[in-house]
Order: structure tokens, then C-alpha cells, then sequence
């Protein structure tokens, strides 16, 4: 039997929602290296000030509600990236754009050529996508016991 290849998504589960008082401690820590002293005290307390404000309890209460009404499906997360981060037609910025690094391919001279090596590449990740798209790509099995072969076959075999 061959399972598509979104098949065990609806099982894992679900993004915790972080509370307002652990996402502004996440973002002070990773803000602590890109300002200077004087700046970090002044967005920690704009933090003290933002966690006890009406604003924190009713954004806090809107993810709730919104993860809600997905959780049938995907993330609550999943939507809010897609549409703020896919689908946005800005530059983006150097922190946030992605990098593939490939070793040179010495099996084909051919290869060695960028444009041959682009098009290579390009043909592979379009083949992927029709592929998902399809639901050809059968969905990755992580085992947690030992199977025999033989209790295998039998299994599949019922």
C-alpha cells in the first residue's frame, strides 16, 4: 500500500503557543547582541511596560482564537508565515535569504558548466515539486521497535 506523502501530518503535534512574558525574554536575549546597553535597557522596558498593557492580553488572546480555528488542520503558525513571509514581493533582507551550497560535481565535465549545472538543478527542484504535488514522495517511517523481516512481511502480508 503506498501512503501519500502527507499522510502522518495530521499526527504530530502541534507548536506550543508561547506566553507574551517568554517571547519578549526570547526577543531581549536576541536583541542583547545588536544594541548597545543604553538601547537594550530601553527596550526592556518598553517590554515591562508592553507585558502589563491591555494590547499584550488582546494579542495574546487573538493567537489563542486563531490557533483555535486552524488546529484541525496545521500549525498556527503556518498560514501567518506563509503570508508574511512567502508571499511578500519585497528584497529581502540579508539575514533572512536563504543559501544552498553544492559540492563541484567532477563525475561530468559537463556539469562543471554553470549554466548546465543551473538548469541540472532547476530541473530537480521542479521535478521535486511536481512530485509533492503529486503526493509521489512517500512520507518518511521512523520506526521505534525492532522489526524482524520475517514478522514484517507477515504483517503486511494480513
Amino acid at each position: 500500500m503506498k501512503l501519500p506523502t502527507q499522510f502522518f501530518s495530521r499526527s504530530l503535534p502541534f507548536l506550543p503557543i508561547p506566553s507574551i512574558i517568554d517571547s519578549l525574554k526570547r526577543y531581549l536575549f536576541f536583541l542583547s547582541p545588536l544594541v548597545s546597553p543604553v538601547e537594550l535597557n530601553e527596550a526592556t522596558r518598553h517590554a515591562a511596560d508592553f507585558v502589563v498593557s491591555k494590547a499584550a492580553n488582546d494579542a495574546q488572546a487573538d493567537l489563542i482564537k486563531h490557533a483555535r480555528l486552524v488546529r484541525s488542520s496545521e500549525s498556527y503558525l503556518s498560514q501567518l508565515w506563509l503570508n508574511s513571509y512567502l508571499m511578500t514581493r519585497t528584497p529581502l533582507p540579508i539575514h533572512t535569504t536563504p543559501q544552498l551550497t553544492f559540492r563541484d560535481d567532477t563525475s561530468h565535465s559537463l556539469k562543471m558548466r554553470q549554466a548546465a549545472r543551473a538548469a541540472d538543478l532547476t530541473h530537480a527542484a521542479a521535478r521535486f515539486c511536481l512530485d509533492l504535488a503529486a503526493e509521489a514522495i512517500p512520507p518518511p517511517v521512523f520506526h521505534t521497535r525492532k522489526i524482524s523481516s520475517s514478522s514484517l512481511i507477515h504483517d503486511i502480508a494480513s
